[in-house]
């Protein structure tokens, strides 16, 4: 793993987590270098290896470049990337998730967590329904206003979780209801 260049919070960014260590050791969390291009699910990376995967999860903060993909599939509006779902799905892609890229006014810590959660709920969600994906950010952004906010109150931040969360349960349900019964006789 590469040496950091701050230490501490005071001196500037680093990785505000103890057990992020513990998992590397143990081989819960990989370390990779940059990505360089994909091929379908395959993840191409720098020092030229490549491995198979099927969902990426980029945290890059507020900076919500995404070197590795085409800047014309991610629309934007006032610098920042158009949004559903509490500031978590870009417009147009699915299986690709912001997590952190709103701050809503307040503590932050709770914030990555409870997006997370929605994150790992999408997830389940589009591998519920196979290859193709549920085109769960289809479905959440024909439902919801658009965001580009990375400002903002944290009351409507929360009215914005309740919804998707609520969105979430109904696709959740309908997906259910789509999956045929089996016969056990």
């Amino acid at each position: 793993m590469p040496e950091p260049k701050h230490h501490t919070l005071a001196e500037g960014s680093t990785v505000v987590n103890d057990l992020l260590l513990y998992w590397v050791h143990h081989g819960r969390v990989g370390i990779v270098p940059g990505i360089e291009r994909f091929e379908g699910k395959t993840v191409h990376f720098t020092d030229g290896s490549a491995r198979e995967y099927d969902t990426i999860l980029w945290a890059t903060g507020f900076h919500s470049s995404l070197p590795f993909l085409d800047s014309k599939l991610v629309p934007r509006r006032a610098e920042a990337p158009i949004r559903y779902g509490a500031g978590i799905l870009p417009e147009g892609l699915e299986k690709l998730y912001y997590v952190g890229m709103i701050a809503p006014r307040g503590p932050q810590i709770p914030v990555y967590g409870m997006q997370a959660k929605i994150v790992a709920k999408m997830i389940a969600l589009h591998n519920r329904a196979g290859d193709n994906g549920g085109n769960i950010g289809a479905y959440v952004s024909g439902l919801q206003e658009s965001e580009d906010r990375i400002d903002i109150v944290r009351d409507t931040w929360l009215e914005q979780m309740k919804d998707t969360e609520r969105l979430l349960s109904a696709f959740e349900a309908a997906q259910a209801a789509a999956v045929p019964a089996t016969s056990n006789a």
